[in-house]
């Protein structure tokens, strides 16, 4: 339960982000603006949707881009559009968007899931990154959303679709980039916030800038503790107690920028609930799930010519993560990875219509601890033990681009030499006509490829939990889609077809093997081994919708799929598509009035099939009601949320382990909330 672990555990963490909320909050911007600028709801409307979707992406290829000529399918969630729908989390914004979902499983919260392609309990197929900075745990090739609060980004900007080509092997069914704050002009931010069932909120940022505007730090500190989701949790083998989810986090971040020269800085400390190694009380259900980690990375950039550049990007991460294994409380299982990303890249200009480019990236991974810690302290390790396992890859990729007129055109590629997997070649073509500058049709074929985590290759779990599998062999897929956009007024439409197919998904597949019995009698069954499964297709309809004018913003996003069982496993009755809803719903509107801000979302989940019967349907309403205050100089935000009005029990399908347990609770709980935020 979350009252069972030590304060002390994390605690430094929070201690240190307070601390660092108190100096930014009083440090002297010695470059302010004489006038702050308040905080106003006009902000948020000021501009046309025309001149919203003009901004430029950078997710969608290395060049900045706008939504209608980019070389990929993008959907951006900008600042405007959080504040206006008071989104609390990063998860939350997402979760809005078509073809993207926001899943979980008894072990882990919080995956980000790209147009259905499921991820067991590590979001590893969906690359997430920093100001493209790429982010993944070295064991499992996760990323974690919550690392990076709300308040501090400028932009959300996904990408759907194969990005192996540009990003590698992690970016197999989309990308997320979390663009953080980053003004030149001198400004802060600070907020506090408070809610039933123990949801409290805190944290502060703040840019620096120097007299010449050729330096600027970014630097924020905050902490989050969401809402405690109480509810009974019967687990597969039938057995039923009360337990308690939740998902907190306290992080600490800082960007620079010198000139040319940029570093990212990244550290987080947090807690989830999660329901056990596996699915059952005496195997930890309840109890807490540690993650721990920093990043660092430095990016340079160098002009050769007016035509050729040079861009450089070293990244090194490292993660911790702490699990309960048994209902006590008394045994922890502990494993820690390095990340370590090189990159160089070439780009040229030529014959004015043309752009070229080349890099080499070189991944490098390994698991520094796999250990079981005691409540005492004392650590053991056991023949399973995965300390000491690397693996490195290194990839080559180029791309031409061509554009021209209306017509913009783009081919790449990237060959990968992996020492565990050897070679592969991913390729990607796009054709962009561009009827004017709001209007636009895309035409997108692409492949990723994606390599085993070293966690799916050599665990060897304790309890028949999980064994890994040395002979998987890489995930690989195949899309094709056509993209329409346009803005014409204050209308804003996006309309995504697509056709994919995917080989050699990694998954847990159910097998039973004989005991260490002297005789050879009896079985043990339910045993998971990750293990490659057979090609499958899919094809889905994205629609994304928006209107804003004269106070009021809204917008409806629909994604509809249809996928087929070649991954079927026989014998269980198993295959990606048995557990993805036909068709999911998001819809938003915001109004000001005077100096009011209202705001109501609504997510639709369609029912699907679980492991052993139906999960219903569910439909989440969220309401806001925002106040804007003058106080002295300043303006005083005040937002009143209530999350999941009707209390909603969200439910997922148990597609991990498949035994026993057919479904699992979102951690979707009724929960009102109240902040208030301040510039300085």
């Amino acid at each position: 339960m979350k009252h069972s672990t030590p304060i002390s555990r994390h605690w430094p963490c929070h201690q240190y982000t307070l601390l660092l909320c108190l100096l930014m909050s009083y440090y002297p911007s010695v470059h302010a603006q004489e006038t702050l600028s308040p905080y106003s709801f006009d902000d948020l409307f000021s501009l046309s949707l025309e001149e919203l979707v003009q901004l430029r992406v950078t997710v969608a290829s290395s060049n900045n881009e706008t939504v209608f000529n980019s070389v990929s399918t993008v959907t951006v969630i900008q600042r405007a559009q959080i504040d206006k729908y008071g989104f609390r989390t990063v998860r939350e914004a997402i979760a809005t968007l078509s073809g993207v979902a926001v899943l979980r499983t008894y072990f882990k919260q919080s995956i980000p899931t790209a147009r259905s392609v499921l991820q067991d309990h590590y979001a590893n197929k969906v690359l997430v990154m920093i100001n493209k900075v790429p982010t993944s745990n070295g064991a499992t090739g996760e990323a974690i959303l919550e690392r990076i609060n709300i308040h501090d980004i400028e932009r959300i900007e996904v990408l759907k679709g194969p990005a192996s080509v540009l990003y590698g092997t992690n970016a197999y069914s989309g990308a997320i980039n979390l663009v953080l704050r980053d003004s030149k002009q001198p400004q802060g931010n600070a907020y506090v916030g408070i809610g039933s069932e123990g949801q409290n909120t805190a944290g502060v940022s703040k840019n620096f800038t120097n007299k010449e505007g050729n330096a600027r730090l970014f630097i924020s500190a905050n902490f989050e503790n969401s809402e405690e989701n109480d509810f009974t949790f019967v687990d597969e083998l039938g057995n039923s107690a009360p337990v308690t989810d939740f998902n907190d986090m306290a992080a600490v971040t800082l960007q620079g920028h010198y000139n040319t020269h940029e570093f990212l800085i990244n550290a987080y400390s947090g807690e989830e609930g999660y329901l056990g190694v596996a699915p059952r009380l005496n195997l930890g259900s309840g109890n807490q799930h540690a993650l721990d980690g920093y990043l660092a990375a430095y990016k340079f950039q160098y002009s050769i010519d007016d035509d050729s550049s040079i861009n450089l990007l070293s990244n090194y991460e490292w993660n911790n993560r702490e699990f309960s294994r048994d209902a006590a409380n008394d045994e922890q299982g502990v494993i820690e990875a390095v990340h370590i990303i090189n990159a160089i890249k070439y780009r040229l200009q030529f014959y004015e219509d043309y752009d070229f480019e080349i890099g080499i990236d070189h991944d490098y991974r390994e698991i520094e601890a796999f250990q079981f810690e005691l409540s005492d302290g004392t650590l053991i390790d056991y023949e399973g033990n995965l300390a000491g396992q690397d693996v490195s890859e290194t990839s080559v990729f180029t791309q031409l681009g061509y554009q021209k007129d209306r017509w913009k055109g783009l081919l790449g590629s990237r060959v990968v030499d992996n020492e565990l997997f050897g070679g592969n070649v991913s390729s990607r073509g796009t054709l962009v006509y561009s009827f004017s500058d709001v209007s636009s049709v895309k035409f997108i074929a692409g492949q990723s490829y994606r390599s085993p985590s070293l966690f799916a290759l050599y665990i060897v779990g304790r309890n028949d939990v999980i064994t890994g599998n040395p002979d998987l062999n890489p995930e690989k897929s195949t899309s094709y889609e056509v993209s329409y956009l346009r803005a014409y007024g204050h209308y804003f439409l996006q309309a995504n077809a697509y056709y994919a197919t995917y080989d050699n998904k990694i998954y847990r597949q159910i097998v039973t093997v004989p005991t260490d019995k002297p005789d050879g009698s009896g079985t043990v069954v339910n045993k998971p081994v990750y293990a490659n499964g057979e090609a499958f297709n899919a094809q889905g309809l994205e629609l994304e919708t928006r209107y804003s004018h004269n106070k009021l913003d809204a917008f409806f996003n629909l994604n509809i799929i249809s996928g087929d069982d070649g991954d079927e496993v026989a014998g269980n009755d198993h295959y990606n598509f048995k557990y993805v809803p036909a068709f999911t719903m998001s819809a938003g509107m915001s109004k000001q009035i005077k100096s009011y801000l209202i705001s109501v979302v609504a997510n639709y989940t369609d029912s699907t099939e679980g492991p052993e019967q139906d999960v219903d349907s569910s439909l989440v309403l969220d309401l806001m009601l925002g106040y804007s205050q003058r106080l002295g100089q300043r303006d005083i935000y005040h937002s009143v949320r209530l999350n999941n009005a009707s209390d909603e029990s969200v439910m997922v399908p148990e597609y991990a382990r498949r035994g026993g347990l057919n479904e699992v609770r979102m951690d979707f709980g009724r929960v009102l909330t109240y902040e208030a935020s301040v510039k300085f």
